[in-house]
């Protein structure tokens, strides 16, 4: 055998076995943020613009918290 063919199938193992202990998953989070709006911004809000799309509104992650984790089949 050769080193190269060696190699080769060393990392070919390695990858079948990360593939194996890891699959594609499908991760639910809930997260807090703490959003300061101008008073503009505050207008716009109550006239029904969704917070995401106000500039900056993902600035200031506070906490993350992992609710499901599903595996894709």
């Amino acid at each position: 055998m050769s080193l190269p063919y060696e190699a080769l199938q060393w990392e070919l193992n390695e990858e079948d076995k990360f593939l194996k202990k890891y699959k594609q998953c499908t991760v639910k989070i809930h997260a807090h943020y703490v959003v300061t709006l101008e008073p503009e911004d505050m207008a716009e809000l109550d006239d029904g613009k969704p917070i995401t799309e106000m500039e900056g509104w993902n600035d200031e992650l506070v906490h993350v918290e992992i609710h499901d984790i599903l595996p894709e089949e």
